[in-house]
């Protein structure tokens, strides 16, 4: 039987990638109505590009619960100095959600918990018999790396990948 495969997908990591590195190359998409869809269309490449590479038997999107997490809690300056969202960005995020429930993608959000959490939770208490790839663009997940943990980043632009093993961790 063939080993079964989950992808976890850091959705808003891939969202800001996307519009970032298609702004970077001068690319402002917009859809009939002026509509920006750049971050839209730079994750449709990357799901399209994960999907048919991996062949996943399984797909989550993790997304960011709005509103305080346990970190903010503990530490008042975690992600202060942070820059605001770009409007052109903010206008895409409930598209991008939709794009991955068009994806049959299932979005998983917990209250008071990042994206990262979600994630980590999941790929440790994933069955012995799955393999599971963690496709974000953001590396502070390598720290789950193992031999049955991978991760997936874009690297230049939105088509070109790395997969990190323990190996590549090392």
């Amino acid at each position: 039987m063939a080993k079964k495969k989950l992808l976890l997908i850091d959705a808003y990591s891939l969202i800001h990638r996307a519009y970032h590195a298609l702004a970077a190359a001068g690319g402002s998409f917009t859809g009939p109505s002026g509509e920006p869809t750049s971050a839209i269309y730079g994750l449709s490449l990357m799901l399209l590009k994960a999907l048919a590479d991996l062949k996943p038997t399984f797909a989550i999107a993790a997304l960011d619960s709005k509103g305080p997490t346990f970190r903010d809690k503990e530490y008042k300056e975690y992600k202060a100095k942070r820059p605001p969202v770009p409007p052109a960005l903010s206008r895409q995020i409930e598209r991008a959600i939709e794009l991955l429930e068009a994806f049959s993608i299932t979005t998983l959000a917990k209250g008071g918990y990042e994206a990262d959490d979600i994630i980590a939770t999941l790929a440790k208490e994933a069955p012995p018999d799955t393999e599971v790839i963690i496709l974000t663009g953001d590396q502070d997940t390598l720290q789950l790396v193992s031999d049955r943990i991978k991760v997936l980043t874009p690297r230049r632009g939105l088509s070109e990948t790395l997969l990190y093993g323990p190996s590549l961790v090392k």
